[in-house]
């Protein structure tokens, strides 16, 4: 049976999980991805690299960003619209370290696949092609939930 979720219910599966797909297009090229994210304060952020998503992103900020959960005898999936930013300073630190604390509580090699610039010391890796992480942000301006259970 299929059912809507209500704004609690969806909230609280955008923070139980940390993989989502990102959905985003620009010149009539659309564009979906896995990526590693955080829901805090009614945002989502998380971290890529520059390439194709990001030159995309350029383009248009417009982006849909799509979260589920296999749960028993059938699923829950959330999908929030809104604005994609690149962030700097204060506010990717704090959203840095709150990736970090939800991490915590994996096994390290969990941790370094979903941060794998992060270094034990605290600093941040350059890839091996010299690039540098970019830290994001989605502004949310609208979420949907749907569940479906027993089959």
């Amino acid at each position: 049976m299929l059912t809507t979720l209500t704004a609690t219910e969806i909230d609280a599966l955008l923070l139980s999980q940390m993989l989502g797909h990102l959905g985003c297009n620009a010149n009539g090229e659309q564009y979906v991805l896995p990526l590693f994210y955080i829901y805090y304060e009614d945002a989502l952020y998380g971290h890529t690299y520059e390439g194709k998503k990001s030159e995309i992103l350029k383009q248009n900020k417009q982006v849909c960003f799509q979260v589920e959960e296999l749960v028993k005898n059938g699923w829950k999936s959330a999908m929030v619209w809104g604005m994609y930013d690149q962030i700097q300073g204060k506010e990717a630190t704090q959203a840095i370290n709150v990736m970090l604390e939800r991490l915590n509580a994996l096994p390290e090699d969990k941790k370094q696949h979903f941060f794998p610039f992060y270094q034990t010391d605290g600093s941040f890796a350059f890839r091996k092609d010299g690039k540098m992480p970019v830290i994001w942000k989605i502004t949310i301006e609208k979420k949907s939930g749907k569940a479906e259970k027993g089959r």
